[in-house]
């Protein structure tokens, strides 16, 4: 800290030599001094308490200033941490690029290998698929050719059971039609049939005798030809003249239209009709289902078959009932089992009995 500066209500005379000089308070001289004047006033110290009120300010300061470059030294230093960090992270970022770089051209080359055995699979499976199909195609024929025979025999095999029921049926009818009932009440005329064909003459008969000449009526007198008239209108027919004798028996004449048709008979299969009996169930391995048809009241089943939708195997029996109220019917059954392996469009399976009935009179 600094002193004062001089000595207050003192002052430095020399008093033997009669003037006044300035002199030191130890008594050294001042060089360069002029003779202070009598009158001369003495100056004013600086104000000491300022200078330290400005040192503490300028200490302060430079506490200030120390405390911000010591703050700017950590922050440097943790902004240098920082970028070591950041420096460190992208040399791991790129670490782990190169990695992923590595990877994903080994997944490329791995989707490539897949790739390829990919295709040489399809391949593989386009050429067994189209020998299976080919395969399955060629099986498929030989059964639809063997269903197909069947059904022709099968049609046949019916065609000859209805020409037998038939000529069974035309026998039993001639034998009832000369059976001589009661004579019913006349029935109401049938439309008229189609005319049918001119049938064969038949033999002459006998030449009737000759009826009797009339007697020739007197000539008239020849009249002069007139123009030709308008053509008149058709008379009223007159009454109906007397019953003459009957004559001898002339010539056959040609064969007359064909009349109305008559009533339908017994052995006519134009009002039989065909018809199905059907039981769809869930297909599987082991399930079992039966389409049941028993003979109806007043109908004669006349032929009867199986068949079935996506069931591996199918069967038809007949059997004839012995008791109940079905008693003397026959009852046709078609069962089917399985699942087929060949169609398999949907999950139902179907059992189907096909028959022909027809009514027992007409």
């Amino acid at each position: 800290m600094l002193g004062k500066v001089g000595v207050e209500n003192q002052c430095a005379c020399n008093a033997e030599q009669g003037n006044t000089k300035a002199s030191s308070p130890n008594g050294q001289k001042l060089s360069g001094t002029k003779p202070a004047e009598v009158n001369e006033p003495v100056l004013t110290p600086p104000d000491v308490q300022s200078l330290e009120d400005t040192i503490k300010n300028l200490m302060r300061n430079i506490t200030l200033i120390t405390s911000s470059m010591n703050k700017l030294q950590q922050d440097v230093r943790s902004t240098k941490g920082d970028l070591n960090d950041i420096n460190n992270n992208i040399s791991g970022t790129k670490d782990k690029l190169s990695d992923l770089k590595t990877g994903t051209q080994a997944s490329i080359n791995k989707i490539n290998n897949i790739s390829q055995r990919l295709d040489a699979s399809v391949s593989a499976v386009n050429s067994s698929f189209h020998i299976e199909l080919a395969f399955v195609k060629t099986t498929l024929n030989s059964k639809l050719n063997n269903t197909a025979k069947k059904l022709l025999d099968a049609d046949s095999s019916l065609q000859s059971r209805l020409n037998a029921i038939n000529s069974s049926l035309s026998d039993q009818i001639q034998s009832i039609s000369k059976l001589r009932g009661l004579t019913g009440p006349s029935g109401f005329n049938g439309s008229k049939g189609i005319q049918g064909d001119q049938g064969s003459s038949g033999t002459q008969g006998n030449t009737g005798l000759q009826g009797e000449k009339g007697i020739s009526g007197s000539q008239g007198d020849l009249g002069r030809n007139g123009t030709d008239g308008v053509p008149g209108e058709k008379g009223t027919a007159g009454a109906q003249g007397d019953k003459g004798n009957q004559g001898t028996l002339g010539p056959q004449g040609p064969q007359g239209p064909q009349g109305p048709q008559g009533p339908q008979g017994a052995g006519n299969f134009s009002q039989c009709i065909y018809d199905t009996e059907k039981s769809t169930v869930t297909a599987g391995l082991n399930v079992v289902t039966t389409a049941i048809l028993t003979e109806p009241e007043g109908k004669k089943i006349i032929g009867a078959t199986c068949s079935t939708d996506r069931a591996q195997e199918y069967n038809l029996s007949i059997e004839k009932a012995t008791s109940g109220s079905s008693a003397g019917k026959y009852i046709y059954k078609c069962k089917c089992k399985g699942k087929s392996s060949l169609f398999t469009g949907g999950s139902s399976m179907t059992c189907t009995l096909h028959y022909w009935e027809c009514p027992l009179t007409t």
